[in-house]
Order: C-alpha cells, then sequence, then structure tokens
C-alpha cells in the first residue's frame, strides 16, 4: 500500500500529528510532503526548520493511494497555500485521475472553537469532488471522543501548547484506519 500524508509544513504541530498518523497507516511507503507556500516573517523560522520536508506536486497526488490532508485553521478555513495547492489538482480532477483514493483531513487552530471542524470539513469538499472514499476517524475509538476529539478528524489547539497525548493518539488511530482502509482497497481490486 502506498499512502500520501500532505500537510503545509508551518507549524509544529501539524508535524507530530501528521507522524503519529503515518506511524499508524503500517506503510513503508507512507511519505510526509510539505506544500509550497508564501508565509508571514513570523513562520519562517519553522519552515526553514522543515526544509528537509520534500513539497508536494500533482505527481504525488497521482500515485498515493490515501490521503491525509492536514492544514491550519485560517478563519474557519483551509490556508491559502493549502488552497493553491489544491486548486492545482484541477487538471488531475477534469482527467479523472484522483477518484478511489481513501482520504482524511487534520487540522490545528490558534485557539479553541478556531473553526477546527470547518476547516476539515472544507478539506472533505474537495476530496468529494475527488471522488475520494473519506475515512474519517468518528467515535470508534475512546482516544477520539475521550481525547477532545471530533469524528470529523484530529484538531489541534496549538495556543496550548504542542500536541498531548491525547492528541496523538487519536492522530495514530486516524492514521491506523486511513492506513487499514487503503490496504483493504488496494488489495480488493
Amino acid at each position: 500500500m502506498s499512502s500520501e500524508l500532505s500537510m503545509e509544513g508551518l507549524e509544529a504541530h501539524r508535524d507530530y500529528i501528521a507522524g503519529a498518523m503515518r506511524e499508524r497507516t503500517n506503510s513503508a511507503a507512507a511519505e510526509s510532503l510539505g506544500i509550497l507556500h508564501s508565509m508571514a516573517e513570523s513562520w519562517r523560522a519553522h519552515v526553514e526548520a522543515t526544509a528537509d520536508i520534500p513539497v508536494a506536486t500533482n505527481d504525488d497526488l497521482r500515485w498515493a493511494d490515501g490521503l491525509a490532508l492536514g492544514t491550519p485553521t485560517r478563519f474557519g478555513n483551509v490556508s491559502a497555500q493549502m488552497k493553491q495547492f489544491l486548486d492545482s489538482a484541477g487538471p488531475l480532477w477534469m482527467a479523472g485521475e484522483l477518484p478511489g483514493r481513501t482520504a482524511t483531513a487534520f487540522t490545528s487552530t490558534g485557539t479553541l472553537h478556531g473553526g477546527a471542524e470547518a476547516t476539515i470539513l472544507s478539506l472533505y469538499q474537495t476530496m468529494f469532488h475527488w471522488g475520494s472514499i473519506m475515512v474519517a476517524p468518528g467515535y470508534t475509538q475512546p482516544d477520539v471522543a475521550g481525547g477532545g476529539q471530533a469524528p470529523y478528524g484530529v484538531a489541534h489547539t496549538a495556543g496550548s501548547g504542542l500536541p498531548d497525548e491525547a492528541v496523538l493518539a487519536a492522530a495514530k488511530h486516524q492514521g491506523f484506519r486511513l492506513g487499514t482502509y487503503t490496504e483493504r482497497l488496494v488489495t480488493s481490486a
């Protein structure tokens, strides 16, 4: 099974969540990719610290059987950089190259109730158009509900520091579900 973990590398919070998800996909081919972006000066230090993460391209959307997309919440929506990346996949969508992949989403926000669920649902709207098979965590494991998570995908409040064990456990569960259902889909084809 191959799975892609595509995230915008602006904040360490998503890096931790992405790593936890990748760990549980049980795929040696799982890869973290960044999103090329413009940024405020205040984010430059993190971007420089994560310069070793390859930047995702449309070619990565072609090879991946499963997608985990993460973005910071910007006013209850995906970041402009993630939106630009998603929009760049229009030609793949029009050519019918995107349907049939499993997909899930995650985010981080600056504040509690900062629009995390709306952001995840915004990511899902694009993936629905692509013909993705959504693999949300649901309330399928105690780490999701018990960790203060919603059934749509992992969300972390960045203002509270780095993700704690409860958030990372929920991310691992979400990654496990993505890996499990991606593998089932690939092996049944």
